[in-house]
């Protein structure tokens, strides 16, 4: 398939397709996702045609991988968006609930970890870089933020955190106002780091496959970026956790339990991928 032209008066593009033109109204023929067929050079000239246009958002991502969306569809967006905010601000609260299962030592927080991963390779793949990075920044923000007020709000009541309190009551408040503070702000910290690194590789692979195998991409980019992840965050939040035999053993338990939920939780993505996919070719107007 070959971009050929595009006319703005009628808001149609011409292909050249299996010896053919066609002619397609440009909105439907993005909003339908037909657009990833294009080979990413025809891709490239369609950006260059088509950007700044009243409906349709041109992204220019990593390697010259170009994504393309309605603007009118966002819906899908915020419910992801709305999903990843939300996860991430409840890990922290429950990292510290432990749960066995088959041999594997899991926290609350770390089997809801790597679904955040499987709703940003999804919006990475229907909105593009910019809105995944976007998405990242504003979340990890908020996170630092949250958890940089908790602490200051600790600070102000350091006689009432410090006061007379049984023991179960005092390590209520140790949870509440020294180690949720800590959690909130080191998560933000170490995912601004390594989910960039998610984005970054997700998009480099899909400009290599053309935008083809999503559940490889999602798959190879979210594994790297949790093992880093898993180097990165037990630092920012223990220090140097490997001379504590006890941290040690947590942080590698918890770890380890996470890979098989990457594969688990691939479904997800999957299903939201095709899924909108073939809502908006079949169902959506234009």
């Amino acid at each position: 398939m070959k971009f050929i032209s595009y006319d703005p008066s009628k808001d149609e593009i011409t292909l050249l397709q299996k010896g053919k033109t066609v002619i397609r109204y440009l909105p439907k023929y993005v909003g339908s996702g037909e657009v990833d067929r294009l080979p990413k050079e025809e891709r490239g000239k369609l950006y260059e045609q088509i950007k700044g246009h009243p409906k349709v958002v041109a992204d220019q991502g990593l390697c010259g991988c170009f994504s393309f969306h309605i603007i009118n569809q966002q819906n899908v967006f915020l419910a992801l968006f709305g999903l990843y905010v939300g996860l991430l601000v409840l890990c922290p609260v429950v990292f510290m609930r432990h749960i066995h299962f088959m041999g594997l030592e899991f926290t609350g927080g770390s089997i809801m970890f790597p679904v955040t991963y499987v709703l940003l390779d999804s919006i990475s793949e229907l909105y593009g870089f910019r809105r995944a990075r976007q998405t990242l920044i504003y979340t990890s923000s908020l996170l630092m933020i949250f958890g940089g007020a908790l602490w200051l709000q600790a600070q102000y009541l350091q006689g009432i955190i410090h006061g007379d309190h049984s023991h179960s009551e005092q390590l209520a408040v140790d949870l509440l106002y020294s180690d949720l503070p800590k959690n909130f702000f080191f998560l933000g910290l170490s995912l601004l780091i390594t989910d960039i690194i998610n984005i970054l590789l997700f998009h480099r692979i899909r400009n290599w496959m053309n935008n083809r195998w999503f559940w490889f991409r999602s798959l190879v980019s979210t594994t790297v970026a949790l093992t880093i992840f898993s180097g990165v965050g037990p630092v920012a939040r223990f220090g140097d956790y490997w001379n504590e035999p006890q941290t040690l053993d947590f942080v590698i338990n918890f770890t380890v339990a996470k890979y098989p939920l990457v594969i688990l939780y691939l479904p997800i993505g999957l299903a939201i991928v095709y899924g909108t996919r073939y809502w908006r070719r079949h169902y959506a107007k234009y």
